[in-house]
């Protein structure tokens, strides 16, 4: 606000005898002022027994949902890549966040864990579990 009414002050006063432009600013590119945080998610990895494709589906889901709320970058889902090079791949992405997750069946329902995870010191920033029945549920999870 401030700098809004210096500029439209600064508008509306005199002209000086002999304007030099100002020099264009260049942005710095470590700055991440500007920039939206770049986040892969991996499929989640599901229990023996139940079709890997459904821990594909979750993460397309919360792919999905994250880039409609916006604010984000979500590069496209990985295939085939192992849980240990999970944080080697993200650095090779340039992501500045991972999430992965697991999913266990528990009778008509599933458990999901999530986690997030910075991609710059390789530590967990959050980790939440749900307890999932539908699409919507799995949406939801997205969104926290």
């Amino acid at each position: 606000m401030a700098l809004l009414c210096s500029s439209l002050l600064f508008a509306t006063a005199a002209a000086p005898p002999s304007p030099t432009p100002a020099p264009t600013p260049t942005p710095h590119p470590q700055s991440g002022l500007s920039q939206m945080p770049i986040v892969v998610i991996y499929p989640f990895d599901v229990q023996t027994g139940v079709d890997s494709r459904l821990g594909i589906a979750i993460a397309q889901i919360l792919a999905q949902e994250m880039t409609a709320a916006g604010g984000i970058n979500v590069l496209p889902i990985p295939q085939n890549i192992k849980r240990t090079d999970f944080l080697t791949n993200a650095r090779a992405g340039r992501a500045d966040f991972y999430i992965s997750g697991y999913v266990t069946p528990v009778g008509d329902r599933a458990s999901v864990v999530e986690q997030v995870v910075s991609v710059d010191s390789g530590v967990i920033l959050f980790s939440q579990t749900a307890q999932v029945g539908t699409v919507a549920d799995v949406a939801s999870q997205s969104l926290l």
